[in-house]
């Protein structure tokens, strides 16, 4: 949308700022991104330094979803007959974008909410994510700064207290936390949070659980190293069946999987057939749990080498490209410097020659251009929120407004695309400030 001239919000000095009221994720799917990382309507003020979202209109549009959802913020004071216009405005812009076929019944019916933090929630019920889901990670985080903000001693009675809340997703936070703070080279808060990883793993059950499961790949890889050589599938075997525990067994599908073959199964086979009792349920046991192990090594694996392949796919026709081409300039030489070729001849070799370097050259701008894209959009929808999300919550950087990222919910949430919604969503409950 074209900048709009505003005043500004703290100090009233007038300011240019892009102010969009109609998020029409059809004709713009970037919208969403923007809009569910507070970046719509998201003004800084040159003079007084303010920086925030800006009260405004929103008529938000998915009609993929059938989604029409409108807002008007109480604080504008605008009389109830100005706002049917300016949301009517709004929608029928929405609608003439729309070709006839898509033009259905949701759109008379467009849903109010009355606050934002209500838009964005119902904007991510759509994609699945509940607000019971979004209630978990509020505690999550509000747990992770009471233990920031605590001395050793009130962390260990904290982590008697809230001991359940301390499973994976909030390992998994509190790691990439300490990620972030090593990319921006924050000394101070990498150690902080390494100091409060060590208590965690050390005190809450989670961590204890870690620390066993890193024991038993520990041992299981010595047992390996110590048949060194003579490892064979009979003593791989033994290994396994010898085993009381399941986290060892998987360590030894991931380290010797090779071994774990048709001959391998044959013989544990033969096993459960000898067995009687309780001996031949834990065998067949033992046996569907390998095989269900080394299945999801297959896939995983396979994954990999599809990705590979797709690499390889696509650098070899680039080297084939080039190929030709190179052929076909050096046949086109050939041709053009025979002897009696006229002088004007050697002058278009030569502006085919040129042509052939702007267009390498071009094609190599081209590619940069997609990687800086690339890196510009991971800075500012990835990078970026989560800088500033450690920011807010270990206070230690400076003007964060926006919070989480993907990694964080990944388990209840589907990858790669949330991380933004998230960290705007816990703004607006209030996890942040300004």
């Amino acid at each position: 949308m074209p900048n709009t001239r505003i005043s500004c919000p703290n100090c009233r000095q007038p300011i240019t700022a892009e102010v969009d009221q109609l998020i029409d994720v059809g004709a713009d799917p970037s919208l969403k991104q923007k809009f569910l990382s507070g970046a719509v309507n998201f003004i800084q003020c040159p003079s007084c330094k303010y920086q925030g979202q800006l009260s405004s209109v929103l008529v938000y549009h998915d009609p993929d979803k059938e989604l029409l959802l409108t807002f008007v913020p109480p604080e504008m004071g605008i009389p109830r007959n100005e706002q049917e216009k300016i949301i009517g405005n709004l929608i029928n812009q929405s609608i003439n974008r729309l070709p006839q076929e898509k033009r259905k019944g949701y759109l008379l019916r467009p849903q109010q909410t009355l606050t934002m933090q209500g838009l964005v929630e119902r904007v991510l019920e759509a994609d699945g994510i509940t607000k019971e889901m979004i209630e978990a990670q509020q505690r999550k985080l509000h747990l992770l700064q009471r233990l920031v903000d605590s001395s050793p001693e009130a962390i260990v009675s904290i982590v008697k207290q809230e001991d359940a809340e301390m499973d994976g997703e909030f390992f998994a936070l509190l790691k990439r936390l300490g990620d972030i703070s090593a990319m921006s080279q924050d000394q101070e808060t990498l150690q902080k949070l390494s100091e409060l990883q060590k208590i965690l793993v050390e005190q809450s059950t989670y961590g204890k659980m870690m620390q066993i499961r890193a024991t038993e790949w520990g041992e299981a890889l010595k047992d390996l190293q110590a048949e060194g050589d003579r490892l064979n599938r009979e003593k791989l075997l033994e290994l396994v069946i010898n085993s009381s525990s399941d986290i060892k067994i998987q360590a030894y599908v991931s380290y010797a999987k090779p071994l774990m073959d048709y001959e391998f199964f044959t013989r544990l086979s033969e096993r459960i057939d000898r067995s009687r009792g309780d001996g031949r349920v834990r065998l067949t046991s033992l046996r569907e749990n390998l095989l269900t192990y080394t299945r999801q090594i297959d896939q995983e694996m396979e994954a990999r080498q599809a990705q590979q392949r797709q690499m390889r796919a696509i650098i070899i026709g680039a080297i084939v490209a080039v190929v030709v081409m190179v052929g076909v300039l050096l046949v086109a030489l050939f041709v053009l410097l025979q002897p009696g070729v006229p002088t004007d001849r050697i002058r278009d070799a030569l502006i085919i020659v040129v042509a052939f370097e702007t267009f390498v050259v071009g094609m190599a701008l081209i590619v940069l251009l997609v990687q800086l894209a690339t890196l510009i959009n991971l800075l500012q929808n990835e990078v970026r929120p989560i800088l500033e999300a450690t920011s807010d919550t270990l206070n230690t950087l400076r003007g964060t407004t926006e919070f989480l990222s993907e990694s964080v919910v990944q388990p209840v949430i589907k990858l790669n695309g949330y991380m933004a919604s998230m960290q705007r969503v816990l703004e607006l409950m209030g996890v942040k400030r300004r």
